[in-house]
């Protein structure tokens, strides 16, 4: 059931990666949307009041920069990078995260589920520390502006072909792929949801 659901250990939410936990993080928002709505739990909000307290709990450790491996600025490539890349020393640390692949599929998690969060409780005391997070996530992967100096444009979508880029920097024998389209969707919704 939903309530049983929405109660369950989510201690795997600090699973050390950052496109595990926003799977995690976005599947419990989708969670509590399904706790907001009436047709499904009636006019009782307590279940809703629950899910909203532990979805903040389950984001706070991303604005206190805790979550584990910590996101870096990178300077080199000018992006917001997983820092497993320099623990491990292998660039497919994080599916290759610090070397910008598949961006769009770890941070979208996030913004989808932020934008849920949002439209929820819009009025949560560290909203605007997350709007900082989310809108920096958002630049990292499809930032619109010249103009912006720690950002390049569109760093993972081709406007010739319409989808983005899984892979990043690194060269690769067959040129750039495109792998998961649903998770390139799921950003492109959630950075829609995120606008409104």
């Amino acid at each position: 059931t939903l309530q049983k659901d929405i109660t369950a250990n989510w201690s795997d939410w600090n699973a050390n990666s950052w496109y595990y936990n926003g799977k995690y993080y976005q599947k419990y928002a989708s969670l509590c949307l399904m706790a907001a709505d009436s047709t499904i739990v009636g006019a009782d909000t307590t279940l809703l009041s629950y899910c909203l307290e532990k979805l903040e709990a389950m984001i706070e450790p991303v604005l206190n920069n805790t979550l584990s491996p910590l996101l870096m600025y990178d300077t080199l490539y000018s992006g917001l990078i997983s820092s497993s890349i320099f623990k491990t020393a292998s660039i497919y640390t994080e599916f290759g995260n610090g070397m910008y692949n598949d961006h769009h599929y770890h941070y979208g998690y996030f913004v989808t589920a932020s934008a849920m969060l949002k439209h929820l409780d819009p009025s949560w005391s560290r909203m605007p520390e997350l709007e900082r997070v989310i809108w920096t996530m958002l630049r990292d992967v499809a930032n619109p502006s010249a103009d912006d100096k720690y950002f390049p444009r569109f760093r993972h979508f081709s406007w010739y072909l319409g989808h983005s880029y899984s892979h990043g920097v690194t060269s690769i024998e067959n040129g750039k792929d495109e792998e998961s389209t649903s998770e390139d969707i799921n950003f492109y919704y959630g950075m829609t949801l995120w606008g409104r």
